[in-house]
């Protein structure tokens, strides 16, 4: 990977770890680029010691192909167990490419892949596998960042007027490094806690209290 598609590859990455933890419900730690075997894991959510989700980002300027996708899927479930494994895929792919992905989703379609240590796996059948389709437009993505993050804001207390969470979703997408965990396993609380600082510290006297929480 060179330079200008790596520091790319982290970006993303980081957006989705942000995304992630602002929309998975029910989890206790995260890890960043956790320490596994393969390193094929980009992202993963614990309740506890237990592993619920385990999340690889790929984002490239080329087509994916559905081999690729398969390759990723074998990869990921061979690298770690988990309740649950996601793809998140930023970039395009062709119409019979999105339809494979549809079916996956829909668990309308099976995929087979052989492993030396467990035989034979159906990756749909007994586990939980979604594929997110991203597609490679900076503004999509950004509507994204912006409508999870002034959903989570509100969440956690605090409001703020839609122009400053746009310039604040945007202001998160050049501070990527802040969301790593360097491989660690960090709480639920610290992380939210370091995204909350940050909001706070960015915005200063423009975030305000809510009167009451959202039940989001």
């Amino acid at each position: 990977m060179g330079g200008q598609d790596g520091s790319r590859g982290y970006l993303y990455q980081s957006i989705i770890s942000v995304l992630s933890a602002c929309t998975i419900n029910d989890w206790s730690h995260i890890s960043v680029e956790p320490k596994t075997e393969n390193d094929k894991v980009d992202i993963s959510f614990y309740e506890e010691e237990r592993i619920i989700k385990a999340i690889q980002v790929k984002s490239s300027i080329n087509s994916f192909s559905k081999a690729m996708i398969i390759e990723w899927m074998r990869d990921i479930m061979n690298d770690i167990e988990s309740e649950e494994y996601e793809i998140v895929l930023i970039g395009n792919c062709s119409a019979s490419v999105n339809t494979f992905i549809k079916n996956v989703n829909n668990f309308k379609e099976h995929v087979v892949i052989s492993n030396a240590q467990k035989g034979i796996m159906t990756i749909t059948n007994g586990k939980k596998f979604k594929i997110d389709m991203i597609h490679f437009n900076q503004e999509y993505l950004m509507s994204i960042i912006r409508d999870n993050m002034s959903k989570w804001i509100y969440k956690k207390g605090y409001i703020l007027e839609p122009d400053l969470i746009d310039q604040l979703s945007h202001a998160s997408v050049t501070l990527h490094t802040l969301w790593g965990t360097e491989g660690k396993k960090i709480s639920k609380d610290i992380y939210e806690k370091k995204i909350l600082n940050w909001v706070k510290s960015s915005m200063g006297n423009k975030i305000k209290s809510c009167t009451a929480k959202a039940d989001i």
